[in-house]
């Protein structure tokens, strides 16, 4: 009876073991997808902050010529 249950301790062992691999797992690759969003987002924040450079040195450029045809 002993043996029987040291082989159910072992097996109960086992499968806690692999089930804290997997949430580990699971865990890691959150982070990852979580890692990479916030990586997507800071991009996507300076794309548009350099367009809105882009957008603003361009309206400087106009006016200045347009007041360079009134002058």
């Amino acid at each position: 009876m002993s043996r029987l249950r040291g082989k159910v301790q072992k097996d109960i062992g086992t499968v806690k073991r692999e089930f804290g691999k997997a949430t580990g797992q699971i865990e890691g690759a959150t982070d990852q997808v979580k890692g990479r969003a916030k990586e997507d987002i800071g991009r996507f924040q300076s794309a548009i902050d350099e367009a809105g450079d882009d957008a603003e040195e361009t309206a400087e450029g106009l006016i200045d010529s347009v007041k360079d045809i009134f002058n």
